[in-house]
C-alpha cells in the first residue's frame, strides 16, 4: 500500500478511472459510508437555507465532487447500500463504460428532485468528473486544482450563484485557499457551507479565514464514522497523527475507523437558525455519541443534540490530550501551510537549525554524559568544561566564529561544513563502516523483470525530480527538507588524501540536474554502461530494458578475474583508495573515461548470479557482499539477486534514512508498468549496451586482489544477526501507552544490562528535516531514568507497580529527550563542530592549544558506543542495516511497524557472544514489558 504524507493510504487510483466500478468496489471493503451520514443533514441545512432566503431550489458546490456520489443521494435519494450493490454486485459480464451510463442516466430520470438542487462539482480528476456530469448527477463541472491557481473566468462564472458548499473528506488536502477562491468568485455573497472533516485534520485554519470574510462557524460534538482503515499500518500512523494534533482517539479510531466531524459555516448574523435534530440521522448508526467521545479540537462553536446553529458565546479550547511518548511540534502558522508544490520550493521557507549558545550546549552535554561517569570522571569533566567554556576560553572563541559563519550570507545552517567534515573526513573504509541497506519486500518477479522494473521505477522518479514534480515530503502540516533529493542521481563519492569529494549535479561544477542518460550495471565482476534513456530523453520500455539486461548477463557471463573487478579498490581506506585512483588514471587515459563512465551513471545496477539461502545472507550479501560487483562510492546502487530478491546500498555522505525510504516507498508503491507508462516510455529497441572496461598492469592487478581479500576478510570479521518479533508492534506499544520508539529503546537498554552487565552509550539518529538543508541529531539514550529502569527491573524486592514507575519515568524522558534533539538542541553536535574548527581555523582563531574538554572521560564515553540505533519504518521493506561502530559495540537497525518489529544486529566476531546472548534477553525483555506494563490499571 502506499500511503500519503498524512498517514492515510492512498486511493488515488480509484479516483482517475474512467467509470466508478473501481471507486466502489474499494470503498465497500472498508464500509464507507459517510456520503450517507452526511445526507439528512445536508438535507436540513438545505431547507433551512430556502427558508432563512425565501428561495424555492438551492445551488450547491460539492468540492471533492469525485463520480457524483453526494448528487446521486440527495438529487435521486439514492442510498450508499443501493449504489454500492448497483456498482459492486456485478454479473459475470461488466457492463461497459456507456452501459453503465445509459443506466444511470435512467435512473437520474426516473427519480424526480422533489428538493430542486442545481450540483456544480468541484475536482481535480477529469474522469470523475466526466463521469458525473455524462450521468446527469451533477448538472456542472469545474475541473480545477483552487489549491495552486485561482479559478478562470469560466470557472468563476461557474461558481458564482453558490448557495451551499459542501464535502465529505476532502477539507485537509482542499485548504482555505479553495474556499477563499469559491467565496471570491461569488463577490459579495455569502454561500453557506457544511463540512464533514476528520478528525487528524484541524480546522482551524479554513475557520479563521472563514472568519476574517464575515463568517461564523460552528461543529458538532457527534462523531461520524467514514470507513474502516485499510491496514494496521494505516492506523499507526493516523493514531501518531491524532496524538500529535491533540485529539485523543480512545473508543473511535483506537477502535479501527477514521472518524469525521461537521462544521456549518455561515454568514455573521444570519438571523435563522438551524435545528438539527440527530434522531433524523438513523439513530446510533452515524457513529458515537459525543457523551462517550473525548473533547473535540478547539472550536468556535460547540453543538450538541437539538442545538441550535446560532451565534452562540464562543467556547475555549479544552487543553489538548497529553499521550505519553508522542513528540509534539508546534502547530505550524498560516503562514507555513502556504506551500509550493514544487520539490525543492520550500526550502527556502524552512526555519534554519537552531543554534544553541555555548552554555546550553556545555551545561546539556554534561548532563547527558553524566550517567556514563564515575564521580571522578564527572569531576574531571566538570573542570574541563568550565576551562572550555570560561569567557575567555577557547570555547567562546570557537563559538563567536561558528555564529559569524552562521550568519554569512549564503549559509543554510551552521551545520553547512560539519557534514562534510563529518562523512568525507573519516579516513577509514566505507564499505560496511557507512554505507547502509535497505532489503525489499518480497516480489514474485524473477531478476530480469524485478530489475527492468526497479529501474523503470528509478528513471520515473528521475525524471519527476527534474521537474521538481515529486511531491515535497511534509510531517504534520509542515514541509520537510528535500535537498537530499540531489544526491539521488549522478552522484559518487571520490576518494582524496585528506578529504574526500563529492561529484554531483545540482552544483557550481554541474548545475541542474543531471544530464547522463545511462546506468552502470555489473555482472559477475564485468561492469556495462546501459542506457535507460533514448536519444531524445524519453525512456525505453520495460521490454527494452528486459532485453538490454538480459543482453549484458550473456555478455558477462565469464566472471572477471579477481585481480581485475576494479570495484574491489572502492572498498580500501580513503585515502588508500585516492592513491589506487591516481594510479589507476595515471595508468592509461582510458581508465579516467571508464571512471567518468561511472561517475556520472544516474546509479548503478548490481546483478548478482546466486540466490541467498535465506533472510540473513539476503542482508549480509547487501551490505558487504561481493565487492568486485559493486563501486561502493556510487550514492545509489539496487542490487537484485538471481531469484528476485532486492534491495539497495547506499552511500551516507549526502543521503540519510528519511529521503531513502521515500525513495523506496515511490519506486515499489506502484507497479513497474505504472511507473513505465508515467514516464512515458516509448518502444525504442535494444538500448545502446557498453563495457566499461580497464586498462590493468600487473601492480594495479595486485592491489585490487589484495583490496578484494581484505575486504573479505573484514567482512568475515564481523558477526551479524536477524531478529524478528511477527506478535508485536507500534500497535501494541501504543495500546500499552507508549511511545512505540521509547519502548523498544529501553528494551535494548534492559537487554544489554543484562548479557553484558552494564549500562553503555547508546547512540539514536533523530531526524530534523524541519529545518532549511536538515538532516539527523545525535541523541544519547541512557539518561538516569534509564539506570533507575535497569536497576528496578533487575531489584528482586521491587514490586510490578514500582517496575512500571521506572519504567513510565524512562521512556518519559526519552521522548522528551528525542523532543530536544529535534528542536536543535542537542549538544554533541555543537561541540564536535567546534572541535572542527579548531581544526581547519585553529591558528587564525588563535586556539591552538590541547582542548582538554575533547579529552575528557565524558567525552570520551560519551562517544563510544556499546549500541548504536537506527530506525526506518515502512512496509515495502523487510530490513535495513549497517556495521558497528566501535569493537565493543552492536548496531541495531530495525524496522518498528504497526504489527510487527524486525532488526538486523551487527557486531565484531570477536565480541559476537555478546551479540547472541543481547538477542536473546532482547527477545525476553520485549515480552517482559508487555507483560509489566498489560497488567496496569487504566488511567481514569
Amino acid at each position: 500500500m502506499r500511503f500519503d504524507a498524512t498517514g492515510k493510504v492512498s486511493l488515488d487510483h480509484i479516483y482517475t478511472q474512467p467509470d466508478p466500478y473501481a471507486y466502489f468496489d474499494t470503498l465497500r471493503k472498508l464500509d464507507y459510508d459517510i456520503p450517507q451520514l452526511a445526507k439528512p443533514y445536508f438535507v436540513k441545512i438545505i431547507e433551512a437555507y430556502r427558508e432563512a432566503q425565501g428561495k424555492s431550489g438551492a445551488n450547491v458546490l460539492d468540492i471533492g465532487c469525485s463520480y457524483g456520489i453526494n448528487a446521486a443521494l440527495l438529487k435521486c435519494d439514492a442510498s450508499m447500500a443501493e449504489l454500492y450493490g448497483r456498482y459492486c454486485d456485478r454479473d459475470v459480464d461488466t457492463p461497459d463504460r456507456d452501459t453503465l451510463l445509459a443506466r444511470d442516466q435512467e435512473l437520474v430520470r426516473s427519480r424526480a428532485d422533489p428538493r430542486r438542487i442545481r450540483f456544480v462539482g468541484l475536482d481535480t480528476s477529469r474522469p470523475a468528473l466526466s463521469y458525473a456530469l455524462a450521468a446527469g448527477f451533477i448538472d456542472d463541472a469545474v475541473h480545477a486544482d483552487l489549491e495552486e491557481n485561482d479559478p478562470t473566468q469560466r470557472q468563476r462564472r461557474q461558481l458564482a450563484g453558490t448557495d451551499l458548499v459542501i464535502s465529505t473528506g476532502c477539507i485537509g488536502y482542499v485548504t482555505h485557499r479553495t474556499l477563499m477562491r469559491v467565496v471570491h468568485a461569488n463577490d459579495e455573497r455569502r454561500p453557506w457551507m457544511a463540512h464533514f472533516v476528520l478528525r487528524m485534520f484541524p480546522f482551524e485554519p479554513v475557520e479563521e479565514s472563514l472568519d476574517g470574510l464575515g463568517y461564523e462557524t460552528a461543529h458538532f460534538e457527534h462523531m461520524f464514522r467514514q470507513r474502516r482503515f485499510a491496514s494496521p499500518q494505516e492506523q499507526s500512523l493516523v493514531l501518531d497523527t491524532l496524538y500529535n494534533v491533540g485529539v485523543d482517539p480512545s473508543g473511535l479510531e483506537a477502535d479501527g475507523w477514521l472518524y469525521a466531524q461537521l462544521y456549518v459555516s455561515r454568514p455573521r448574523g444570519t438571523k435563522d437558525c438551524v435545528v438539527i435534530d440527530l434522531a433524523t440521522s438513523n439513530g446510533s448508526s452515524t457513529g458515537k455519541e459525543s457523551s462517550k467521545s473525548p473533547q473535540p479540537p478547539r472550536s468556535r462553536i460547540t453543538l450538541t443534540v437539538n442545538q441550535e446553529l446560532s451565534v452562540a458565546q464562543r467556547l475555549s479550547a479544552p487543553a489538548p490530550v497529553a499521550v505519553p511518548g508522542n513528540q509534539e511540534p508546534p502547530t505550524p502558522t498560516p503562514a507555513e501551510q502556504e506551500l509550493s508544490a514544487r520539490t525543492f520550493g520550500n526550502e527556502d521557507q524552512l526555519p534554519r537549525v537552531p543554534l544553541p549558545t555555548l552554555e546550553e550546549s556545555s551545561e546539556r552535554f554534561l548532563e547527558w554524559a553524566a550517567p556514563l561517569l564515575t564521580a571522578d570522571e564527572l569531576a574531571r569533566t566538570e573542570a574541563a568544561v568550565a576551562a572550555f567554556r570560561r569567557p575567555d576560553g577557547p570555547g567562546q572563541r570557537l563559538h563567536q566564529a561558528l555564529v559569524e559563519y552562521d550568519a554569512t550570507e549564503g549559509v543554510h545552517s551552521w551545520l553547512d561544513t560539519f557534514w562534510p567534515s563529518r562523512y568525507l573526513g573519516r579516513r577509514d573504509r566505507i564499505a560496511l563502516n557507512a554505507n547502509f541497506f535497505f532489503l525489499f519486500k518480497k516480489s514474485p518477479l524473477r531478476q530480469i523483470e524485478r530489475a527492468a522494473g526497479l529501474v523503470a521505477a528509478a528513471v520515473n522518479y528521475k525524471l519527476q525530480l527534474d521537474d521538481e514534480r515529486i511531491p515535497p515530503a511534509v510531517q504534520r502540516g509542515r514541509p520537510l527538507s528535500m535537498e537530499q533529493n540531489k544526491f539521488l542521481f549522478s552522484t559518487t563519492r571520490i576518494p582524496g588524501a585528506v578529504q574526500d569529494t563529492v561529484r554531483v549535479p545540482y552544483s557550481e561544477q554541474w548545475p541542474g540536474p543531471s544530464q547522463a542518460r545511462h546506468i552502470a550495471v555489473f555482472f559477475r565482476g564485468n561492469i556495462f554502461r546501459l542506457d535507460v534513456l533514448g536519444p531524445d530523453g524519453r525512456p525505453y520500455t520495460l521490454d527494452d530494458l528486459a532485453a538490454g539486461l538480459e543482453a549484458i548477463r550473456k555478455a558477462g557471463a565469464t566472471p572477471a578475474a579477481p585481480d581485475t573487478a576494479v570495484g574491489h579498490l572502492t572498498t580500501k581506506a580513503r585515502a588508500e583508495w585516492a592513491a589506487s585512483r591516481q594510479t589507476l588514471t595515471a595508468h592509461h587515459p582510458g581508465n579516467a573515461a571508464a571512471l567518468d563512465e561511472l561517475e556520472t551513471a544516474l546509479f548503478l545496477l548490481d546483478l548478482e548470479d546466486i540466490t541467498p539461502t535465506d533472510t540473513q545472507e539476503a542482508c549480509d550479501q547487501l551490505l558487504y557482499g561481493n565487492s568486485g560487483n559493486r563501486w561502493f562510492d556510487k550514492a545509489v546502487s539496487l542490487i537484485v539477486f538471481e531469484d528476485g530478491t532486492a534491495g539497495i546500498n547506499i552511500e551516507h555522505c549526502g543521503l540519510d534514512g528519511t529521503t531513502i525510504l521515500s525513495f523506496v516507498d515511490t519506486l515499489l508503491g506502484s507497479s513497474p508498468e505504472e511507473h513505465s507508462a508515467q514516464s512515458g516510455a516509448v518502444p525504442q529497441g535494444l538500448p545502446d549496451i557498453r563495457p566499461i572496461e580497464f586498462v590493468l598492469d600487473s601492480d594495479l592487478r595486485a592491489n585490487i586482489q589484495a583490496a578484494g581479500e581484505a575486504f573479505a576478510a573484514y567482512g568475515a570479521a564481523t558477526a551479524t544477526t536477524i531478529l524478528s518479533f511477527d506478535d508485536f508492534g507500534g500497535n501494541r506499544a501504543k495500546q500499552l501507552r507508549v511511545s512505540p520508539d521509547a519502548f523498544v529503546q529501553l528494551a535494548y537498554q534492559l537487554a544489554h544490562k543484562r548479557a553484558k552487565g552494564l549500562t553503555g552509550a547508546t547512540y539514536e539518529s533523530i531526524a530534523t528535516r524541519q529545518y532549511r538543508h536538515g538532516r539527523t541529531e545525535a541523541m544519547r539514550v541512557v539518561t538516569p531514568e534509564v539506570l533507575r529502569f535497569v536497576a528496578t527491573l533487575d531489584d528482586p524486592t521491587a514490586d510490578a507497580a514500582t517496575r512500571r514507575a521506572a519504567f513510565r519515568a524512562a521512556a518519559e524522558k526519552h521522548v522528551a529527550q528525542a523532543k530536544q534533539c529535534q528542536s536543535g538542541q542537542a549538544p554533541e553536535q555543537h561541540l564536535w563542530e567546534l572541535q572542527l574548527i579548531q581544526k581547519r581555523r585553529g591558528e587564525e582563531l588563535g586556539v591552538t592549544e590541547p582542548l582538554d574538554l575533547y579529552d575528557s572521560p565524558g567525552w570520551v564515553k560519551l562517544r563510544d558506543d556499546y549500541l548504536s540505533t537506527s530506525s526506518a519504518p515502512s512496509v515495502n521493506i523487510e530490513y535495513f542495516g549497517f556495521g558497528s561502530t566501535s569493537s565493543q559495540c552492536i548496531g541495531i537497525a530495525y524496522v518498528l511497524l504497526p504489527d510487527r518489529f524486525n532488526l538486523y544486529l551487527s557486531t565484531p566476531r570477536a565480541v559476537a557472544d555478546g551479540l547472541y546472548t543481547f538477542v536473546d534477553r532482547l527477545r525476553e525483555a520485549v515480552y517482559e514489558l508487555q507483560d509489566l506494563l498489560a497488567t496496569e490499571t487504566p488511567v481514569a
